[in-house]
């Protein structure tokens, strides 16, 4: 008689021929985000832009941003000149010596890469103020002394990670006049994404 149990040769949905027409992965996410999850996924794969759904309004700190890809719209050129070159000398004698995606070129993971927008000078001494745009990495580990983008208590918040050596987790402000938030037994807690860069327009 043949065993009985297990996976056969064959058997099951071929890879790739479900919904999104390409394997899925399971991922834990913050609970506010779960109404917002369809519309945002439907969205990104039509290339436009994550706005709002019939849920409600998307929480104020999460930034639309497109799939990391191959589109030539994202590379810009990078001109290796020497400082005192005039944009003239640039333009005429030189041609650049690559073209970057900016995105690839700042994580280290650009596919599990997406931008959040500060709020609030918590973070002001180290460099991140209020209105910036931070690039975030989930894949990036997340280790003591980063800046994380963390889902503390049913609130988002960006600190820089400390883990005492008892493992104690505390979410550091970068500005005295904000306090620290330790993470307590039975609090809900989970770091989303590693801050990899932040961005500001002049």
């Amino acid at each position: 008689m043949a065993g009985r149990g297990g996976r056969r040769p064959g058997a099951g949905r071929p890879t790739g021929s479900g919904k999104y027409g390409e394997p899925t992965k399971a991922v834990r996410v913050p609970e506010s985000m779960v109404p917002h999850l369809p519309q945002m996924i439907k969205e990104f794969r039509d290339g436009q832009p994550v706005t709002s759904s019939s849920s409600g309004p998307m929480p104020d700190n999460v930034v639309p941003f497109k799939r990391p890809g191959n589109d030539s719209s994202n590379l810009i050129p990078l001109f290796d000149a020497p400082a005192a070159a005039g944009w003239t000398a640039i333009s005429q004698d030189m041609t650049p010596s690559e073209t970057v995606d900016l995105v690839r070129h700042l994580s280290h993971h650009p596919d599990s890469s997406f931008l959040v927008t500060v709020r609030g000078d918590s973070m002001v001494n180290a460099g991140i103020n209020d209105g910036d745009l931070l690039l975030v990495d989930k894949d990036e580990e997340a280790t003591h002394g980063r800046i994380v983008l963390a889902h503390h208590n049913d609130k988002m918040t960006v600190k820089r990670l400390h883990i005492a050596s008892d493992k104690t987790i505390t979410l550091k402000a970068e500005n005295p006049d904000h306090n620290n938030e330790v993470v307590k037994e039975g609090d809900s807690f989970e770091v989303i994404a590693t801050v990899v860069s932040v961005i500001r327009r002049f």
